[in-house]
């Protein structure tokens, strides 16, 4: 068995239970070196398109790939992110006809995925005006704080990157954002099945604040790439 597995991530990884599965982890295979990969927005598969991580946390929807599986960890709100001078910065909430008109900041990275981002479906029809595009997290509240856009992102990106300039503000009518973690069907890599099992088993009892009440609320549709919708809870089996 070899020494070391890498897994992909992008911004906050898995938020509060990152810290939480990795001790679990190690503490049953002290042996092994967990190696933490940054992904930028280019690649939402977080490496394992290129099979340059074993196992990832990713955030769906993700493009359709025979190979992929994934299983929802949790779920959680997204918000609108505005620099604190803007007009909406002061408000409770927000909905997506309030900010349709304003320019957005928007990621480079798959269509799919970067559309989900910018909300295209709800926005009844009306084309996105485009303010700036970015590769990564830290480069897009950059922009948001030069006034270049605004952007929607999970709730927890405020409690890891929450900074003075920035204003996080509740959306009432987006689809929530999942937190999978994922892997490779078509490797037969035992690590990456038991880091699988360990995310599984730590995000059953809970931890992560704020989140959508699974037990309340549909797991998020996604459309396939045939025009039916998908969900992304429990998708997947350990092969």
């Amino acid at each position: 068995m070899r020494g070391t597995l890498i897994v992909g991530f992008q911004a906050n990884a898995a938020a509060e239970l990152t810290p939480r599965i990795l001790a679990a982890f190690k503490n049953n295979h002290p042996e092994i070196h967990v190696q933490m990969r940054s992904f930028d927005f280019a690649d939402p598969t977080a490496g394992l398109a290129d099979g340059s991580a074993d196992v990832a946390f990713v955030r769906p929807p993700l493009p359709a790939a025979d190979w992929l599986a994934m299983e929802t960890l949790f779920i959680e709100p997204r918000v609108l992110v505005v620099a604190s001078s803007s007009r909406f910065a002061g408000l409770s909430e927000v909905s997506v006809e309030q900010v349709v008109d304003e320019p957005f900041v928007a990621r480079k990275a798959p269509d799919k995925w970067r559309d989900f981002w910018l909300a295209t479906q709800a926005r009844g029809g009306q084309p996105v005006r485009l303010g700036t595009q970015v590769a990564t997290v830290d480069e897009c509240f950059e922009a948001i704080m030069g006034e270049r856009g605004i952007a929607f992102t999970q709730a927890s990106t405020q409690r890891f990157y929450d900074r003075p300039g920035l204003s996080f503000i509740p959306v009432r009518d987006v689809p929530p954002s999942p937190l999978s973690i994922a892997w490779r069907t078509d490797v037969n890599d035992g690590l990456a099945r038991e880091f699988v099992e360990t995310a599984r088993t730590l995000a059953s009892f809970g931890g992560v604040p704020n989140l959508v009440d699974s037990r309340r609320s549909a797991s998020p549709q996604f459309p396939d790439g045939r025009g039916n919708a998908t969900s992304m809870a429990g998708r997947g089996t350990l092969c």
